[in-house]
């Protein structure tokens, strides 16, 4: 069985982002017990307003995007099946290894230069992803902060694939019954995808206790702001710790008919995949997925605001064919084709 290690693609997704939602102040997104929060909530208006609660894993799912492909499982399949690879790696497997992120480097400038009119029509939407991929793109130029290119990188795998790839589910196994290492590559790429994401999700779902946002959008904008201002040292981390747990497990599939993609671990942990998303048993409870983050639910509260549909009234005209609104919307009466 090929051993599980790390390279490098060169060929990352660079500027794109999750959540090109139009940036606000952090602080300006919600409400807490703090003095200056109770302060400002003095002069706002709470009319018509009304205040629920939301499970906050639900909230994340939706606020990064799913790529069409389970990249971090495809990339680990292609793996071991390449005859001239002797490792089995995902694509965040290619941050961990200083020596395969220096190979890769010219490639990622070149790669960066040539996003340069993307980046800058970033400007108009959230200013932390534009500040960022500005910072990326004037150390391609330069050549003096490789440490930062780094960090940039190991943050668009997370959030463009990773967080997206362990919050949507599986159809079933690229791998056949006699394909041991298209299994096994497949296993550890789940496996260390929901370990990523849960511990990434968990730290941002702890930030948002006690706070109430003004909105559901305004929710999403934090969890974008939160998570894009991670330092690469600290997603690093998380990346290492995942594959300190599960690069060396010894793993046993399901194969008696289950839906998705079952298998358990050596560790004491199970997962199943399957079209419905991502679960990861762990001490006895779902410690990731079905709306679970490290085995619990986190709950945040979202203000939701009825003042628009409340302020416009209708007036049934009975010598007209529709009913008339006092909004200046487009005629919304159904006709006939």
């Amino acid at each position: 069985m090929k051993k599980i290690c790390v390279i490098l693609s060169a060929g990352m997704v660079l500027a794109g982002c999750s959540g090109s939602s139009t940036s606000n102040k952090t602080e300006d997104l919600y409400s807490d017990n703090t003095t200056m929060s109770k302060v400002k909530n003095m002069f706002r208006s709470t009319k018509n307003i009304t205040t629920k609660e939301m499970n906050v894993a639900t909230l994340i799912a939706s606020t990064f995007d799913t790529l069409p492909i389970p990249l971090q499982r495809f990339t680990a399949y292609n793996s071991a099946h390449d005859d001239n690879s002797k490792t089995i790696y995902t694509q965040i497997d290619s941050v961990t290894f200083a020596d395969e992120f220096k190979k890769s480097l010219p490639q990622l400038k070149a790669n960066i230069l040539l996003q340069e009119s993307a980046i800058q029509s970033l400007e108009s939407g959230n200013k932390i992803i534009y500040d960022r991929a500005v910072k990326a793109l004037n150390a391609a130029k330069s050549g003096n902060d490789d440490q930062f290119l780094w960090g940039y990188n190991v943050g668009n795998i997370v959030f463009n694939s990773v967080i997206g790839e362990a919050n949507g589910g599986c159809n079933g196994w690229m791998s056949g019954l006699r394909d041991r290492n298209g299994e096994f590559a497949e296993e550890f790429a789940i496996a260390e995808i929901a370990y990523i994401a849960n511990a990434l999700e968990t730290k941002i779902a702890d930030s948002m206790l006690d706070k109430t946002f003004y909105s559901e959008e305004d929710a999403k904008k934090y969890i974008i702001n939160y998570a894009y201002s991670l330092s690469g040292q600290e997603l690093f981390n998380i990346v290492r710790a995942a594959q300190d747990e599960y690069g060396t497990a010894k793993y046993t599939a399901d194969f008696t008919g289950v839906k998705g993609i079952q298998f358990t671990v050596s560790n004491g942990s199970s997962f199943a995949c399957t079209n419905s998303g991502l679960v990861w048993g762990k001490n006895n409870t779902d410690w990731f997925g079905a709306g679970n983050l490290s085995g619990k639910k986190y709950i945040t509260k979202i203000e939701y605001s009825d003042s628009a549909e409340m302020g416009k009234s209708y007036k049934m005209d009975l010598n007209s064919n529709s009913t008339q609104s006092n909004s200046n919307s487009a005629d919304t009466t159904v006709k006939s084709k």
